[in-house]
């Protein structure tokens, strides 16, 4: 079928879905976390731990692994220290595609005990994830799917999750067990040029939001600026052991300590220092690339 008569068809089971009042699951062990959603008995989903506390909530409450759906790299040391397993696979705002999807479910088949699929927005990325799991571990129907997703608060401005989600099929076992994952990673990206993308995608959110005086922008409501230009410095982090040039390496170094003074200002709300920061970090990128990009 073609791309445009899938995203057509996706569009029009969205439209058909009616609004719906999100169930949040706030039990005690759960207070550290924030809202948590029971998917189904051994599938959970929400915000990003961050705390022990929040750690500890969820190995209280029989989870033994984690699946980060977020571009930034999780808190695996804090994991670590509560012996929970974590799986890094990020999941775009644009799009779940099956491959992803069943990584996702491996990961989840891995572990005998409730699993907890979390990203810094909650309701969009980790919702969407913890369906595909669903469909292809627990048999969900494509329709239950959306309606859930729905009912969690997946904004219908992602558009690809829930076309991605409408067309999810149960992969055979042979096809899930050659998509097993390995808890952890090293980098977010296999090679630099991979990170070096993702920077450039990045860039573009970041600058919309500064447009916007460091608000998330119409098209994107769940992008977090902070967040985002914390992922931004822990790329240029990456960038800086992947790149193999010593002279480009200590440019992604500084490059890196730019970023993260602009993430601590927009964490302050300091418009001004926000403005400095950014053009600061834009003026350095865009000599880099002058003096290195095609070599």
């Amino acid at each position: 079928m073609p791309t445009r008569i899938l995203a057509l068809a996706a569009c029009t089971i969205i439209g058909m879905l009616d609004a719906h009042d999100a169930t949040a699951i706030t039990t005690a062990e759960f207070a550290e976390l924030g809202t948590v959603y029971l998917v189904t008995d051994t599938i959970r989903c929400g915000d990003s731990p961050e705390t022990n506390a929040a750690f500890a909530a969820l190995k209280a409450s029989g989870v033994k692994a984690l699946i980060s759906v977020d571009g930034l790299g999780p808190p695996f040391d804090l994991a670590s220290k509560h012996g929970l397993r974590y799986f890094h696979l990020p999941v775009a705002f644009n799009a779940v595609p099956a491959p992803i999807a069943h990584s996702l479910a491996a990961a989840a088949r891995a572990v005998d005990s409730p699993v907890y699929i979390h990203s810094h927005d909650i309701v969009h990325r980790p919702a969407a994830a913890a369906v595909a799991v669903a469909i292809i571990l627990e048999g969900w129907d494509n329709d239950t799917a959306v309606e859930t997703m729905a009912e969690i608060g997946t904004s219908r401005a992602y558009k690809g999750l829930y076309r991605d989600i409408v067309f999810l099929a149960k992969p055979d076992d042979a096809t899930l067990d050659l998509a097993t994952p390995t808890a952890g990673i090293t980098h977010q990206h296999a090679s630099l040029i991979a990170t070096m993308k993702t920077i450039d995608n990045i860039w573009d959110s970041l600058s919309a939001s500064r447009k916007r005086k460091w608000q998330a922008p119409r098209s994107h409501p769940a992008m977090n600026p902070e967040i985002t230009a914390r992922y931004l410095t822990q790329l240029f982090e990456d960038c800086s052991e992947q790149e193999p040039r010593p002279q480009v390496k200590a440019l992604m170094t500084k490059a890196a300590r730019d970023a993260d003074k602009l993430t601590e200002a927009v964490a302050k709300n300091d418009k001004k220092s926000a403005k400095s920061a950014f053009k600061t970090l834009k003026s350095a990128c865009f000599q880099c690339h002058k003096n290195y990009r095609k070599r």
